[in-house]
């Protein structure tokens, strides 16, 4: 009777240690999937296209590079929804070559691949659209 009660005990505290060890769930605020090096390229609305390289190595640190049209810059969050981030870009290199202050939303399609959106002030709707893939 005695084996009985500690194994019963034993059975009840793995158990509890299980059920406990629950995965917290996403709160829609998680942008690690957003971390990393993304490439593809862009395709605005005149025709033209452009290579994209992004690179996000956290919330506050995310460079964008365009070595088609000889500009470089960085990229703010503005807001996150989970699987849809909105930013802002600042073009600091290549100034006169790019446009400045392009607000971009990045929509999550899968682990390694996401939709980027450009809209800027003045043009209705997204003008150059871009599809990047993790590297």
């Amino acid at each position: 009777m005695r084996i009985t009660s500690i194994l019963f005990f034993v059975l009840l505290f793995l158990l509890s240690s299980f059920v406990g060890s629950k995965k917290k769930p996403d709160t829609g605020n998680n942008q690690n999937w957003f971390i990393g090096k993304w490439e593809g390229m862009g395709d605005q609305v005149d025709g033209s296209k452009w290579k994209v390289k992004l690179n996000v190595r956290s919330k506050k640190k995310i460079t964008i590079e365009y070595p088609d049209l000889f500009c470089s810059g960085k990229w703010k969050v503005v807001k996150n929804s989970g699987d849809v981030i909105n930013l802002k870009e600042n073009i600091i290199k290549g100034t006169d070559k790019c446009d400045q202050g392009c607000e971009m939303t990045v929509q999550r399609i899968s682990d390694s691949e996401i939709n980027v959106s450009y809209s800027l002030k003045g043009y209705s709707g997204a003008y150059a659209k871009a599809v990047l893939h993790k590297m």
